[in-house]
């Protein structure tokens, strides 16, 4: 309580004008300092608005080492008070020692966070925090606070672990490949450079068994990265051409050719095979769409049954990218399916299809919405239709809608038709249909259903 005190003294020796803000400021720190002592709450006063506290506060936990006295220095060191982050310097440099390394863990986090701060430089602590924690004596303290961190606080202790020449290298990418956090995978699998090239593969294989895509593939391009016996690396992206994760795909068919793999090929083993669960049936689906191979249809239409909602969807993405002139009835089977995904999956790409005109397939579609009352199937099918078509069918839908949650679907659909309608060509109607929509669009916006302006507007 030294400091306390001196700094009371000091204060009240300081006299300044009574209207001045310093003087407010300071009689604020006499009040708020008076009732402490050794037990009052510094971690809380080092956090006071008032600038004097703060100071006080600071130099009180730098005269009682702790680790959440250290957790509040930290935090001080970007004070917007210049004299607060000194003091608040001086106190962190007095952990920068290895019998302080329980606390340097602790405040790990605040620490690498201040690289992003405005106020201060932490270039040098942090160095200097790097080269107490490397020491080989806290080998085994940082795989402990490894295994308990993520993010840029696992990053940081697992390159300490790459520099530290204590422990073996294979038992810390090891303990890396298990760890939670991705990116320390990734950087394990990428520090196997390092190694023998038979404990890298290992490490390798391990990391194209994980249900990773982001590990998956970058164990598949470390592993193009070293000079590899053929057959083995044609296996691995034999495995690659049909993996689930698009970004693998793409990896394995650039690196295909230069090993003398034909990925078409490979696509058609496996639809000769055909896959058992429901990853196998991405990898196909997608290679199969990667590749627009016709020839995959006839398989492709066997995964629209697949139990998996995914798979579904895939293949239906997969039928549009082959065959984008042929696919309608598929998309509007498809609208019916029970599956949620599966529908928005066909409503999505229904909408990436071209205005169609005196299409059956569509204009039965549309009569079987109609009669059997189905508003949102039914707005989806008429936006494929010419812009006065479509409204004749919201029309109709809605003289003989019964639910009124279908009459308010129906009503919100034709103010979305009225925006679309003001921003896309239309193909012009012919004069009697000109005035029959006309007399129903008057009758809705006499009845505030729509909102008012010359119907000829909505029309032409």
């Amino acid at each position: 309580m030294k400091h306390l005190k001196e700094w009371l003294e000091r204060l009240r020796r300081q006299p300044q004008h009574p209207l001045s803000s310093t003087h407010y400021w300071q009689q604020d720190a006499l009040n708020v300092l008076a009732d402490c002592d050794e037990q009052s709450d510094w971690l809380q006063l080092s956090r006071n608005s008032n600038g004097f506290v703060r100071e006080v506060a600071v130099r009180v936990l730098c005269d009682t080492p702790s680790p959440q006295a250290l957790l509040a220095l930290v935090e001080r060191l970007n004070d917007w008070v210049a004299q607060v982050r000194q003091l608040a310097e001086r106190g962190v440099q007095q952990y920068l020692h290895p019998n302080q390394a329980d606390a340097l863990l602790y405040a790990l986090e605040p620490l690498l966070a201040l690289a992003g701060k405005g106020r201060c430089n932490p270039d040098a602590i942090l160095q200097q925090m790097a080269e107490v924690l490397s020491r080989p004596e806290l080998h085994a303290a940082l795989i402990e606070a490894l295994n308990g961190r993520r993010g840029k606080g696992a990053r940081f202790l697992f390159e300490l672990l790459l520099k530290s020449e204590a422990g073996a290298l294979p038992t810390t990418l090891q303990i890396a490949m298990k760890h939670a956090d991705t990116d320390v995978r990734r950087m394990a699998l990428t520090a196997s450079r390092r190694l023998p090239q038979a404990e890298a593969r290992v490490l390798l294989r391990l990391g194209f068994a994980s249900p990773s895509a982001q590990i998956r593939v970058t164990a598949l391009r470390e592993w193009l990265a070293q000079d590899e016996q053929l057959p083995q690396i044609q296996n691995l992206l034999r495995l690659g051409l049909l993996d689930p994760a698009p970004a693998v795909r793409c990896l394995a068919c650039w690196a295909a050719p230069r090993y003398q793999i034909n990925s078409s090929d490979v696509l058609m083993l496996g639809l000769a095979e055909q896959p058992t669960d429901k990853n196998g049936w991405l990898g196909l689906i997608g290679l199969a769409k990667d590749l627009v191979e016709t020839r995959a249809l006839p398989t492709l239409q066997i995964a629209l049954l697949h139990t998996a909602p995914v798979v579904r969807s895939r293949a239906l993405e997969a039928i549009a990218a082959i065959a984008p002139d042929d696919v309608l009835a598929t998309l509007l089977s498809a609208l019916d399916n029970p599956s949620t995904q599966v529908v928005r999956a066909a409503s999505r790409l229904l909408k990436r299809q071209p205005i169609r005109t005196g299409d059956e397939q569509l204009s039965a579609a549309i009569v079987s919405s109609l009669r059997q009352g189905e508003s949102r199937k039914l707005v989806t099918l008429a936006a494929l239709t010419p812009l006065w078509i479509h409204l004749q069918h919201l029309l109709q839908a809605l003289e003989i809608a019964e639910d009124e949650g279908q009459r308010e679907g129906l009503l919100a659909a034709l103010n979305i038709w009225h925006k679309r309608r003001r921003r896309a060509y239309a193909l012009r109607a012919t004069a009697e249909q000109q005035a029959l929509l006309s007399t129903h669009l008057l009758t809705l916006m006499a009845a505030g259903k729509l909102e008012h302006c010359d119907p000829q507007y909505w029309i032409n």
